[in-house]
Order: C-alpha cells, then sequence, then structure tokens
C-alpha cells in the first residue's frame, strides 16, 4: 500500500506542478535539477538527447514536460510510440518500473518515471533517460530551443523538489560531422550462411597513434534491426569474459530491448588504460547471428543480400574525465548470395576491410551482382588493406573512397573530389553521382565511319583529327539540317562529330585537368524547337512513325519510326513541335555543303540500298564520292 500511495502521490504532484517561465540556467548551480544535454545534429538526421537528472537526496522517479521547436520531432517506433526510453546507467527496468511518454494538449511530450517500490537511482549524477530526435529534411542551419517546463523531481519520501525549467539547445549544420581521431569501435564484415550454430563476430576497441589521450572507459551501443531482434535472430551478446576482472570492470550487455545493446568497459589501472603499450586493440565483446529457424514457428529467415549492423553513441573518457566523441561504425554482413544490389547505379559499402576475407566478400558480390553498377562508394568504409583492389565488373564504375584508403586500381579511383585518371570505355554505362576533377581523362570508340554523335561529361576540343558541330538551322521544305563547326563543347553537352579521313578507326577524345559533369544535358540548339539529347548510360529511346525523332549512323541520317537503343556517350534530336508529316530524310549540311543525306526508317524493315556510280550495290557509303542512297544521289563528305 505504501508503494502504491508514494505512486499516487508522485503522479498528483507531477499533474499539480505550478508554472514558471523558463529561462537558461547553469546548471552547476543547482544540487536538485533536469536538464537535456546540448547536442549538434544535421537535416534529415536522427539525434539521441541525454537526459540528465541531478539530485541530491535519494530520487526514485521524475517528470518533465518537452516543448520542441517546429522541424524537431521525437520518432516514433513501429507501433507509433515515442522512441523516448529509460537509460540503464543508473537503474534496471525492474526497479525504475513506470516509464511513460505522451503528448498533451498543449503540444508538450510530457515523460514520467518512477518506481512503484521506491528504489531510487544509482549515484547523484548522470543519464535517466535517451531521447530520438528527428530533425526534419528541410530543417535550415541554426540553434534551435528545447524547453522542460513543469519539471518534478521526487524522493524516496513522496516528497516534492521543483528544480528551474531550462532551456536546452540543439544546433543544426550542414556542415560535416566532426570526430576525435584515433578511437574507433568495429566488427570485422563477415559472411552469414545457413549454419546452424549461428556465426559469431568480435566488437573490437581500437585505438591508434594519432589519439589525444590513452582511454580508461569506452561506452557504446550496438544497434540491430529490430525486426531480427525479435523473431530471436541474435544471441550471445555478451562481454569479453577472457578480461580479468582484477584489471577491468565490463558489465554485461544491457538489452535494451529494442534491438540495442549497451556497452560500457572500464580500465582499473594506468597500465591497462586503452592505448597503452600492447593495448591498441581490445576485444570488448562478441555477438552470434543465425540466418534462418526464426520466430514462434521458426520460418523467419534473414534475406539475402548485405545487411548493415551499426555501432552508434560512442564516448571514449580518459583518466581526467575528458570525453572524446568517436564516429559511429556502419558494418556490413553478407548475408546467403550476398549480391551487391544499386541503387540508381550506385553501391554503398561499410565497414573495416584490413581483413583480406572480407575484402573477397566485397569484391564476390560486385562480381555476382546482376545491376549495372556505375559507382561504388567506400566512403563509410573506415579502413581496407594496404593496395586492396576492387574488382569492377563495369570498367567506368567510380570508386569514392576516403583519403585515408588507398588502392592498386590505377584509374577511376575518386578521392576528395578528385581523379589522377579517369578512362571510360566505350559501350558501359557512366555516372557520377558527384562532381569531381580529373587530372587526364581519356575515351576511345571504334568507328567505321567519319559522322557521329558524342556527348562527353568533360569539355572536348576540335582538333587535326575529329572536328565538332552544333545544329545551327532546320529547312524542313528543303529538307537539311544545317550545321556549325565549334572549337569546343561543354561537358555534358551532345554534339556531332566528323573525323578526319586520314585518321584510323579509333576516335580519341583526351582531355586534361577538367572537371567531370555529373549529368548529360539537353542542348538547345539555334533550330527552333529542336533539341540534341545526350546519355551516358545505354537508354531506349520511345519513338514510333509520327515521332520527329532523328539520330545518326553508318554516315547517314535516320528518322527514327520505332523505339531504338542509344549506346553510351552518343545523342540524338529531337523536335518538340507537332508536324503533319515528320521528314523521311534530312540532309546534313556544313557550310552549305551537302555532307550526308540521311535515309529514313532502319528503324522498320524498310530496305536502304546503297550503289556506287557504276551501279554496284554496297553495303555502307562511301566518303568523298557520289553515292546513290534509295535512289537519290548524295555525297559523303
Amino acid at each position: 500500500m505504501k508503494v502504491l500511495n508514494h505512486l499516487l502521490t508522485v503522479a498528483l504532484l507531477l499533474l499539480f506542478c505550478s508554472t514558471a517561465q523558463a529561462q537558461n540556467v547553469n546548471v552547476n548551480d543547482y544540487d536538485n535539477i533536469i536538464y537535456i544535454k546540448d547536442a549538434t545534429a544535421h537535416p534529415g538526421e536522427t539525434v539521441t538527447l541525454s537526459v540528465i537528472l541531478k539530485n541530491k537526496p535519494q530520487v526514485p522517479g521524475y517528470q518533465f514536460d518537452m516543448f520542441l521547436p517546429e522541424g524537431l520531432d521525437v520518432e516514433k517506433d513501429e507501433d507509433n510510440f515515442y522512441r523516448i526510453e529509460l537509460s540503464l546507467k543508473r537503474t534496471t527496468a525492474k526497479n525504475t518500473d513506470y516509464f511513460n511518454s505522451a503528448k498533451r494538449k498543449d503540444g508538450a511530450i510530457r515523460v514520467l518515471c518512477a518506481s512503484t517500490r521506491a528504489v531510487p537511482f544509482s549515484d547523484n549524477d548522470g543519464e535517466v533517460c535517451t531521447i530520438q530526435l528527428k530533425v526534419g529534411d528541410n530543417v535550415a542551419p541554426g540553434t534551435y530551443p528545447i524547453t522542460l517546463k513543469e519539471v518534478v523531481i521526487s524522493d524516496v519520501d513522496a516528497n516534492a523538489i521543483y528544480p528551474p525549467e531550462v532551456i536546452s539547445y540543439v544546433t543544426v549544420s550542414n556542415d560535416a560531422p566532426t570526430y576525435d581521431q584515433g578511437y574507433s569501435v568495429a566488427f570485422t564484415p563477415f559472411m552469414l550462411d545457413g549454419n546452424e550454430n549461428g556465426v559469431s563476430a568480435d566488437i573490437n576497441f581500437n585505438v591508434g597513434s594519432e589519439a589525444a589521450s590513452y582511454i580508461k572507459t569506452v561506452d557504446f551501443d550496438l544497434q540491430f534491426p529490430l525486426e531480427w531482434y525479435q523473431k530471436a535472430m541474435i544471441s550471445d551478446v555478451v562481454k569479453n569474459a577472457s578480461l580479468s576482472t582484477r584489471f577491468y570492470t565490463l558489465s554485461d550487455p544491457i538489452d535494451n530491448e529494442d534491438g540495442t545493446y549497451h556497452f560500457t568497459l572500464t580500465a582499473k589501472t594506468a597500465k591497462y588504460y586503452f592505448g597503452a603499450t600492447a593495448h591498441e586493440t581490445t576485444k570488448i565483446g562478441s555477438f552470434t547471428l543465425y540466418k534462418d529457424g526464426g520466430g514462434d514457428d521458426g520460418s523467419y529467415f534473414i534475406a539475402d543480400g548485405i545487411h548493415q549492423l551499426n555501432i552508434k553513441n560512442v564516448v571514449a573518457t580518459d583518466a581526467d574525465g575528458n570525453t572524446y566523441k568517436v564516429a559511429p561504425y556502419i558494418g556490413d554482413v553478407y548475408v546467403g548470395e550476398a549480391k551487391a544490389t544499386a541503387q540508381n547505379g550506385k553501391v554503398d559499402f561499410n565497414g573495416n576491410y584490413t581483413d583480406e576475407s572480407a575484402l573477397q566478400l566485397l569484391n564476390n558480390s560486385l562480381q555476382k551482382s546482376t545491376d549495372v553498377i556505375t559507382s561504388i562508394d567506400l566512403s563509410n568504409v573506415s579502413a581496407m588493406a594496404s593496395n586492396a583492389t576492387i574488382a569492377t565488373p563495369n570498367p567506368n564504375a567510380l570508386i569514392y573512397v576516403p583519403q585515408n584508403i588507398s588502392l592498386a586500381n590505377e584509374q577511376n579511383v575518386v578521392a576528395d573530389n578528385h581523379c589522377s585518371k579517369l578512362v571510360l570505355a566505350d559501350g558501359y554505362d557512366f555516372n557520377a553521382p558527384k562532381s569531381f576533377t580529373a587530372d587526364e581523362a581519356a575515351y576511345q570508340r571504334n568507328v567505321a565511319y567519319n559522322w557521329g554523335t558524342i556527348c562527353m561529361p568533360y569539355v572536348v576540343e576540335s582538333n587535326g583529327n575529329v572536328q565538332y558541330y552544333t545544329l545551327s538551322e532546320v529547312n524542313e521544305q528543303s529538307q537539311q539540317m544545317l550545321f556549325k563547326a565549334v572549337d569546343k563543347v561543354e561537358a555534358g553537352v551532345p554534339a556531332v562529330f566528323c573525323k578526319s579521313d586520314d585518321t584510323s578507326g579509333a576516335l580519341q577524345v583526351n582531355a586534361s585537368n577538367v572537371e567531370i559533369n555529373t549529368m548529360a544535358q539537353n542542348a538547345n540548339t539555334d533550330a527552333p524547337n529542336w533539341l540534341m539529347k545526350g546519355t551516358y548510360t545505354s537508354e531506349n529511346v520511345e519513338a514510333d512513325a509520327s515521332s520527329n525523332i532523328y539520330y545518326i549512323a553508318d554516315n547517314l541520317f535516320w528518322h527514327a519510326n520505332k523505339t531504338f537503343k542509344v549506346a553510351p556517350f552518343r545523342g540524338w534530336f529531337e523536335n518538340s513541335s507537332v508536324l503533319s508529316m515528320p521528314a523521311k530524310m534530312f540532309s546534313i549540311c556544313v557550310d552549305n555543303q551537302v555532307t550526308n543525306i540521311d535515309a529514313v526508317n532502319t528503324t522498320t524493315n524498310d530496305k536502304v540500298l546503297i550503289y556506287d556510280l557504276s551501279g554496284r550495290q554496297i553495303k555502307s557509303a562511301v566518303g568523298g564520292q557520289i553515292n546513290i542512297i534509295n535512289g537519290k544521289k548524295c555525297i559523303i563528305k
């Protein structure tokens, strides 16, 4: 009865507490106070807020109302409950057995925490709950206040303490987050197959040579997908029992019952501080995963593919109490076939790939992939074996790496928006998700004919071997397309080229110190309603008999009357106006001289007949001579 009366008393005190004006206060001036630690976040990011209780008497319960500014909100779980959770750093779920949060009519989120047995929190200062705060995608950079009002702390005798209301701040920034260097908590990416005994992985704390200090205590959360947790695909999340309790304080990982486990490890003496001699890497714990046999009926399984586990909220503390913010870690888990899956051509990898077996998993997933991969992002790879090779199935695939990773690949590697050597192969897709500069850029196409279209992701210039042209005029009555010569073509802009007769069959398009454009463009022409469209990737262009779509092939200009395929680094022409009858053929004119007659209907079964002046049928038009194409004379320049 006393326990029940205590809980009811606390609830009534919380319900009828007085209201005061929220203000900035110095928490160090108060013996009893609840506040939220200031935090930094980025638009679209979820950040963990730490709620701190500082108390002089023994305290088993508290309450506060939290007011959030527009654009900031608390995340909800799959059951639509706020992700505001009891912290187990100063209590247990058994001791603090009442914890709830709900939104009030005034827009505040009320948090109520109590122990029905009046069991107080341990110690007198520290975290008592956490809040998963979601920052909206469109929140502008700035400082946003979070106000705690209606704050009440209850001691073990149900006496109410009314601390001041406090404003804390979340700073939203577009700048990349900064972390203290030299520290990491990680596991090595591994393969999860159908082994009935599961697969185990170790969690290690690493202190590098660039670390500012040896570390006494490290705290972090290991997060699994919630569904894996709920379906019992995880077991044996344990501490490293081989660490001697004589030198270390290592508690069993705390199961937060949301798929996360909290680890804390403390070295008792300076000799065993992390980072001291021979202690650069310390195994903290391990876990075991199962691929299948989960759920109540044992039918659940983890789908084949590459999945990720997170290590987050990593804080390292030295002997003087200085804390170091450690970058979160994302590690890959390869399940079953584990084919790399591309999103818009891009594949991401995560984790520590210093182990050769992990690197082999990465390369195997690329080779197995059935997707067209145009970029491989290793930005979240924390480390990789020295001079590792990434086996790209697409020779045009870009490999984005952080500055600390050096690959054996000699081309198409982008680090800090810079590529030493970009080499593009004809016939393979290319896509740059982020622009960058290239010291050297090269492309080669084997061509059997002088005329063609081109669209390159860097500036190209006319020279003695090739001349570039842009469309200047279209005369639909005389069925002529007039082109003008240009000295250079900007990156991403499609154009027409004419290769000199005395060059070999290879079209070389090289450049130095160029900016790489991320997207092929539609080039407006001087001819009204006419566009030239370009592409870096293989593309099917939809057309029918009424379409005003034309392209160049085999030194001829074709009207497309059915869907046709355009290879990478090429272009085609479209007329946006509505014509009663699309032209069946156009002459290509340069300096008012006909250079080429464009026969129609190669995209249908209509036969194109080409003859020389002797009346002999030939397979293709001959440059510099009069050719008879479908009964009409033309000169191929």
